[in-house]
């Protein structure tokens, strides 16, 4: 066995996939599968695409949804219930100046729109059969998941391999093992110490990391990040 791997820019972020297969070609066709599932949810769910599936449902509020627009729904519904609303795809960061590609956002004073109030409340969404509703001035935006969503999708999608781990923007999906039969470690940076990290391995299992020190800009003149504090639409302290 031997380990390939491939690197590439897709939904706002980095993508690492290392994959262990017997030989090359068998890896880059799995590589390029994983790269067509990607892309093809980066097109159906991007906020910042006008003809992707939940843009065009956040401007008309009303639309029938896809199977997999649906289960990433169905996913970010379940998260909120049992997170007592914690997690809210509800919450519109845009409102604070995340209104574009993080590349653009970064290190800039953004003014927002402060629009008129709406609610945030899931249990809002009227779903009839594989149609969504969504009441006036709410949007959809499934950033806190679909990552993570997706890396696992992504590792779970190409039967056979003995070892692949995805990590889709500090978001990652490991499955089997490395060349020489181990579990794959993995090490995680200290975000104020570059000589502190923490060591551990992992497989069949997802990972993730999220912090204040990247996606980052200024609201109207305060330092603002994409973690938002649900019940006061602001950054926690």
């Amino acid at each position: 066995m031997n380990e390939y791997q491939y690197e590439s820019s897709t939904m706002g972020c980095n993508l690492a996939i290392s994959i262990v297969a017997p030989d090359k070609k068998v890896a880059d066709v799995a590589h390029q599968t994983m790269q067509e599932m990607v892309q093809a949810a980066d097109a159906r769910f991007s906020r910042f695409t006008l003809e992707s599936e939940l843009s065009q449902l956040n401007d008309a509020q009303s639309r029938t949804g896809s199977s997999e627009f649906l289960e990433v729904f169905l996913t970010a519904k379940r998260h909120y219930t049992e997170t007592r609303g914690a997690f809210n795809p509800l919450v519109d960061i845009s409102r604070f100046g995340y209104d574009a590609d993080i590349e653009i956002v970064r290190h800039t004073n953004r003014d927002g729109h402060a629009g008129p109030e709406y609610s945030i409340s899931f249990e809002r969404i009227a779903v009839d059969g594989d149609t969504l509703t969504l009441i006036p001035g709410q949007r959809l935006d499934f950033g806190g998941l679909l990552k993570g969503y997706m890396a696992e999708r992504m590792a779970k999608g190409i039967p056979g391999l003995a070892g692949v781990v995805v990590n889709l923007g500090g978001d990652v999906y490991t499955l089997g093992h490395d060349t020489d039969g181990n579990l794959f470690e993995f090490h995680v940076e200290h975000p104020l110490d570059e000589n502190r990290r923490l060591s551990f391995t992992a497989s069949n299992a997802g990972i993730a990391t999220s912090g204040s020190y990247r996606r980052h800009w200024s609201y109207r003149g305060t330092p603002f990040h994409h973690i938002l504090d649900s019940t006061g639409n602001k950054n926690p302290d």
